[in-house]
């Protein structure tokens, strides 16, 4: 639940209604919370922590520029190369 609320403050104050053609939703996704734009997952907090998904190639390249590293669940599991984990400031 707690992912779930801050997942969903997140979007509202981010978006503020500006994808009018785009059907945005907040919901559940295992152990956190997942957003879904036009039915299909773009973004999730969950253990793990902020992912976003985009292209490989703007995953590496951010990756390399930002407080970001690559997406793997587990230690030794394969990088999800579409994904970015976005690091808290401290």
């Amino acid at each position: 639940m707690k992912y779930l609320g801050q997942l969903s403050a997140l979007l509202k104050s981010a978006t503020s209604g500006r994808f009018k053609d785009v059907k945005l939703e907040c919901k559940h996704f295992f152990s956190g919370a997942a957003i879904y734009a036009n039915g299909r997952i773009c973004m999730s907090l969950t253990t793990v922590g902020f992912r976003s998904k985009t292209s490989g190639r703007i995953a590496k390249r951010f990756g390399e520029r930002a407080r970001a590293k690559p997406l793997r669940y587990f230690p030794k599991a394969p990088v999800k190369k579409d994904y970015v984990i976005l690091r808290r400031r401290c």
